[in-house]
């Protein structure tokens, strides 16, 4: 078996540009060791498409984008839990996001908005345990994403929608703090 987890973590510790290649080698060779369509494969797809974003931050090649793409939605094909599917789906959804703004194709950007309403929907069940944190960046992703759409577009439902993803998350945020101050 090959040690990811051991050259995901020096990535992370080094940020060496070979470190971050032999990672991304290291789950492109892991990955079709899973079994199609289990849990572990939707892992290791998520794994490898998330260094794959990463190297795309540092070096700009889109192909690394469109890679990460790829492995990201496969990564989105088979979770245990919602928080994880929650939590794939927006990374998915920022990176398609991304994609759009590179490539200016409606599509990356309507998959993008139905990746990001789907994880918005998951982010607001208290009982998946999804932190405030995430949840922020799930709504923020989302807004941008309507907002980019209805640039684009003119649909006014679009910008309906991204006005009221921001309120409701400004309530629960009030709403919160309130309860906090009672105790």
């Amino acid at each position: 078996m090959v040690d990811t987890r051991f050259r995901s973590c020096r990535w992370g510790q080094d940020e060496q540009p070979e470190q971050l290649d032999a990672a991304i080698d290291a789950w492109r060779q892991a990955l079709p060791q899973a079994e199609a369509g289990s849990t572990m494969q939707s892992s290791r797809a998520d794994r490898l498409g998330r260094l794959l974003a990463t190297r795309y931050t540092h070096t700009g090649d889109v192909r690394d984008l469109d890679e990460a793409i790829a492995a990201l939605n496969l990564g989105c094909a088979s979770t245990d839990d919602l928080a994880t599917r929650c939590d794939r789906l927006r990374y998915l959804g920022d990176a398609l996001l991304e994609r759009y703004e590179q490539s200016a194709q409606p599509d990356n950007l309507d998959y993008a908005v139905s990746a990001l309403s789907e994880a918005h929907r998951h982010s607001g069940k208290p009982a998946i345990g999804v932190s405030d944190g995430e949840r922020l960046a799930c709504v923020r992703s989302l807004a941008a994403a309507l907002t980019a759409r209805f640039a684009m577009r003119g649909n006014p439902a679009d910008l309906d929608k991204a006005i009221d993803v921001l309120q409701h998350l400004r309530s629960a945020v009030s709403d919160r703090d309130r309860s906090s101050a009672r105790r």
